[in-house]
């Protein structure tokens, strides 16, 4: 390997050039498995493992059975959370608690879901539903 400023010769385990005494960045290597050639090795694609913050459905349909809408604000939806508490309260007043009681049930359901999407690493949207 060369300095990328001087052009000089690298030794494998240094630091800095010793010509210049820039630093180096060493080239991680990953081992060439058993039994594949270097264009196999190199067509497969690196996975990456998303890192995900567990959210429990549970929690999360007890919260929106609760108040409604807490349950998506516990997902990390709290716009859609924020919204459908105020939906409900407007919706439930005008139709005598029916309207209530039909959006009661969907965030229960919906914060259900969501919050089992999360845990299986599937990206959610803000307004997503189910």
């Amino acid at each position: 390997m060369n300095c990328p400023y001087c052009n000089n010769p690298i030794p494998q385990n240094a630091n800095n050039c010793p010509g210049c005494g820039a630093p180096v960045q060493q080239q991680q290597t990953q081992p060439q498995p058993q039994g594949m050639n270097q264009n196999q090795f190199q067509q497969q694609p690196q996975q990456q493992q998303n890192v995900v913050n567990p959210k429990s459905p549970f929690l999360a349909e007890l919260l929106s059975c609760l108040i409604v809408g807490v349950g998506q604000m516990y997902n990390g939806q709290v716009a859609k959370g924020v919204v459908l508490l105020i939906a409900t309260a407007i919706i439930g007043s005008a139709t005598l608690g029916i309207g209530y009681f039909v959006l009661w049930l969907i965030a229960i359901i919906d914060a259900g879901k969501i919050a089992r999407k999360i845990n299986a690493g599937k990206v959610v949207g803000d307004w997503e539903f189910f």
